[in-house]
């Protein structure tokens, strides 16, 4: 399932969040249900309705982030199609093993793997900015260059011609 959604939407959605499981954590507090009354009215209603249900059945935390092709909630891996959509459009998405609600933090302006703010969260990563990024793999012309090959003699040990596999 799929609810579309703006990036301040997603924000303004995990400020609910945030308030409700720090009244969970600490009590409810008058101070508290303001917090959490402010953020519920800056949510959409398509979105509160889908994430007060989750709350009712005791899902929590309620909205889980992407990371690393996984749902934060359950761990899972999520299926490719989900994953791929999750981070191509400003959506909640639901992980289809937990029904969390689930966004893409890159998309927010938010650095999946440091949790701080980016810049411009449509600009181009540079190679290293994230822990597991891969060294880029030479280009073939480069592999088959004869200044790399080495002039030594082979050590194969050859077949005569004529002689059979």
């Amino acid at each position: 399932m799929k609810i579309e959604a703006t990036a301040g939407e997603i924000r303004a959605l995990l400020r609910l969040a945030g308030a409700d499981e720090g009244a969970a954590r600490g009590g409810a507090s008058e101070a508290g249900l303001q917090v959490r009354e402010a953020a519920a009215r800056a949510v959409p209603q398509r979105l509160r309705e889908r994430y007060e249900t989750l709350l009712e059945v005791g899902r929590i935390p309620v909205v889980a982030a992407i990371e690393r092709g996984s749902c934060s909630g359950c761990h899972v891996r999520l299926p490719t199609m989900v994953e791929y959509k999750a981070r191509r459009s400003p959506a909640v998405h639901t992980c289809p093993r937990c029904q969390r609600m689930l966004y893409a933090p890159d998309l927010l302006g938010v650095d999946p793997w440091t949790g701080n703010r980016t810049v411009d969260p449509a600009a181009p990563r540079q190679r290293g900015d994230r822990p597991d990024a891969l060294p880029p793999i030479p280009a073939a012309a480069e592999r088959l260059d004869g200044a790399q090959r080495s002039t030594a003699p082979s050590t194969k040990r050859r077949r005569p011609p004529g002689a059979g596999p």
